[in-house]
């Protein structure tokens, strides 16, 4: 394993990591295969006939019991649906640490929801998305802008449907062969911003695949990453041909390693921590709803250095939806580097954000002095408060964003000197 290669393309978040049916697992044998034997099951029970050889083979399983019959199918989606909810209740610990690693942009073959899980477990603010073969789905949308997908705010797209989706799903070999169809024909397409993320610049790492699969070559030559550099553990993985290795060797380049999956994840951790690279500095910004776009202005400037992990920003508009935001922006304050207060007019008019958002930020500076800093977002008399008055200002000349003459260029020397500052 060229780490040297690797850890940089993790610092300078070129890495997209991508998950096969192997990774999630009951600790032994892969979900999707025992899907296949539920499904199996119940075929036993029937007295239907079947290849017993082929027992965990789910596309040949799951195509036998519908057996074209599309009442059979939707009682199988029915029938997944409850076999994942059932199964998906302990979250595999392969999935938390993958979930450690500073990786914005998550492919997922599996239609579960762990990784998902394991991402909000890690206090991340992950996105999660997913392809029907059947009919468009919406990509964007109020939860997600793509440009500030980071490692912090990563992306999850469920390449193969999502048991929240059941049409999507992509179960049986006639699914296959229709999902892979309609990938290459482009109906529906995969998103556009979705595809722009792969690139012969980026590092793809791809974890518990059945590389001896046909469909998975063309999925990979439609998302065009021929020429790109791939990395792939298999001490764990399906068996593979030495034919199909030669193939994935020279038409995709990939670098095949005897490691098991959680064993590269530890090992990769490991590197990554004591690989020099401070550590991420947590940023708090509280702020009045007048000063949203102000707001807004900060995130974009903040983003680089969100995505190479040096910086994790929270304010309250990123929450997840069903959290209680007080709580989450109390547990955030407690455990930040530094809590930005975006001063302005409407600041100290707010009553609500001085009792409860500046309160609390108030009390944690008083066990970590100097963290609470204030940001001069619009001209006013900050200098009043008390807490905010010992305290040197961003930007440091004092002048208020508002009036710079290039309010992007002031708002990224902001973020400059509180990495300094941080440092």
């Amino acid at each position: 394993m060229n780490w040297e290669k690797l850890l940089r393309d993790f610092r300078e978040n070129r890495c997209i990591l991508l998950l096969g049916p192997r990774v999630a697992s009951d600790g032994i044998v892969p979900l999707r295969e025992l899907l296949a034997e539920h499904l199996a099951e119940l075929l036993d029970n029937e007295g239907a006939e079947y290849d017993p050889a082929e027992r965990r083979n789910l596309p040949y399983i799951a195509q036998r019991y519908t057996n074209g019959d599309r009442k059979r199918l939707v009682d199988m989606w029915d029938k997944v649906g409850d076999f994942y909810q059932t199964h998906s209740q302990t979250l595999p610990t392969v999935f938390e640490k993958l979930a450690e690693l500073p990786v914005s942009f998550f492919v997922n073959t599996s239609p579960d929801e762990l990784l998902h899980r394991a991402l909000l477990a890690a206090d991340k603010e992950p996105r999660l998305r997913h392809y029907n073969f059947r009919r468009p789905v919406p990509f964007g949308g109020k939860d997600l802008d793509i440009d500030l997908v980071s490692p912090q705010k990563p992306l999850v797209y469920n390449l193969l449907g999502s048991v929240t989706d059941k049409e999507s799903l992509v179960l049986t070999s006639s699914g296959q062969v229709t999902f892979v169809r309609k990938v290459l024909e482009k109906n529906p397409p995969l998103p556009d911003d979705l595809l722009a993320k792969f690139s012969p610049f980026h590092t793809y790492i791809f974890l518990g695949f059945d590389l001896e699969n046909w469909h998975f070559r063309l999925l990979l030559d439609a998302l065009n990453l021929a020429g790109s550099t791939a990395f792939a553990p298999q001490a764990d993985n399906y068996p593979m041909s030495a034919s199909t290795r030669a193939f994935y060797e020279e038409h995709f380049n990939f670098h095949f390693e005897d490691q098991r999956i959680e064993a590269f994840a530890d090992e990769a951790l490991a590197r990554l921590k004591g690989d020099g690279a401070a550590r991420q500095k947590n940023v708090v910004v509280i702020a009045a709803q007048e000063d949203g776009e102000m707001l807004t202005g900060l995130e974009r400037a903040m983003l680089p250095a969100e995505k190479n992990g040096d910086l994790a920003l929270f304010h309250r508009a990123r929450a997840q939806f069903g959290q209680d935001v007080d709580e989450v922006l109390k547990e955030k304050i407690a455990a930040a580097d530094a809590v930005l207060a975006l001063v302005s007019p409407d600041f100290f008019a707010s009553d609500h954000l001085l009792d409860h958002d500046f309160e609390w930020a108030k009390e944690w500076q008083r066990q970590k002095p100097g963290g609470l800093i204030p940001v001069i977002a619009r001209s006013c008399d900050w200098r009043a408060n008390s807490e905010l008055r010992k305290i040197t200002p961003l930007p440091d000349d004092g002048l208020p964003v508002s009036l710079a003459a290039n309010r992007d260029e002031a708002l990224q020397r902001i973020v400059e000197q509180l990495k300094r500052r941080l440092a």
